[in-house]
Order: C-alpha cells, then sequence, then structure tokens
C-alpha cells in the first residue's frame, strides 16, 4: 500500500508559493470557487507533476431530495433571484466546473464522480451551517441575506432535528503535458 504525505504551506490557489513540479495531486474543496480560474488552474499546472491531477470537491445539500429544502431554495430565490450558486442548490442555479476545469487547456479528460449521503443535525447546527454560506451572502447582500436567514429560520422552527441530504461531488483532471 502506498501512502501519501501531505504537504501544507501558506498560500492561495492563484500563488501557492510551491515549486515547480512538486507535487502528485492538488485537491482543493468548496473554496476553489473565490479563486480565479485564469490564475488558480495555471499555478496548480505549473506545481503539479506531469501526468498528474486536480480534484475539486463539494459536499453539496441535495435541494431536490427534500421537501424542506425545497420550501427553502425557493424562498431564497424570492428574496434573491439573482443569486448564482456554486455547487449547493438545485442544479440550475450551480455552475459547469467541467466546463471550468478546462476552460484554461492547463487540464484535460475531467472525470465526475457523485455519492449521496444524509446526516441529520439540531437545528441550531443547521442554522450555523447556512451562515458560513459566504458565497451567497455576498451576492444577495447583508440585507437580503438577513432575509434569507430568517426564512430559513422560519421554515425550521418546529424542528428539533433536521435531515439533511447530501450529494458528494468531485471533478478530476489531469494536467495537459
Amino acid at each position: 500500500m502506498h501512502g501519501f504525505d501531505a504537504i501544507w504551506s501558506k498560500g492561495s490557489g492563484d500563488n501557492t508559493g510551491l515549486g515547480k513540479n512538486s507535487i502528485d495531486w492538488v485537491v482543493m474543496a468548496s473554496s476553489f470557487h473565490w479563486t480565479d480560474p485564469n490564475k488558480s488552474l495555471p499555478e496548480f499546472h505549473r506545481i503539479l507533476k506531469p501526468g498528474w491531477y486536480f480534484t475539486a470537491i463539494w459536499n453539496s445539500r441535495d435541494v431536490e431530495k427534500s421537501e424542506l429544502h425545497r420550501k427553502i431554495e425557493k424562498r431564497i430565490y424570492e428574496i434573491a433571484p439573482n443569486v448564482q450558486r456554486v455547487s449547493s442548490g438545485s442544479k440550475i442555479h450551480a455552475k459547469n466546473w467541467k466546463n471550468i476545469l478546462i476552460s484554461t487547456k492547463h487540464f484535460k479528460d475531467v472525470i465526475f464522480m457523485e455519492c449521496d449521503h444524509e446526516e441529520v443535525m439540531s437545528k441550531e447546527r443547521y442554522l450555523g451551517i447556512w451562515n458560513s454560506v459566504n458565497d451567497m451572502r455576498a451576492q444577495a447582500g447583508e440585507n437580503n441575506w438577513k432575509k434569507i436567514i430568517k426564512a430559513i429560520g422560519e421554515e425550521v422552527k418546529n424542528l428539533d432535528e433536521i435531515c439533511v441530504p447530501y450529494k458528494m461531488r468531485a471533478w478530476t483532471a489531469q494536467r495537459v503535458e
């Protein structure tokens, strides 16, 4: 069995500070959406060894599987109709990560994988997770964000526990030589 050593270093997706051709595999979670792919993808290409991979992963709420989450989604778009979801939410509002990964021509052969899972959590934890959705908050604006959080709170006010369906999604692309 082969082991991998994780390397932690200070940097950003646009400027990792790592050496050229020094990394076997780059993995970035949902924070990838905060990078500019025109800068981060060339940087990942630069630091990856020839033939190796970049993977972007998300653990997204699966709105379509839950009546509660469909109601919440509807309320969100009534309050802030122009919000562009990155990965959570309904598929009509999420970005096309496959096209983004090949957009700079630094990566090819994108493989998409997903699996379902559910997590039961307290109302407090659930609302805390919603309060951490910074991409929506930034897009909606502070006034609309407060309305969205209030609307979500109203939807779950009578629940002690909330079953949240998730879809773990991963896009892996190979470095172009």
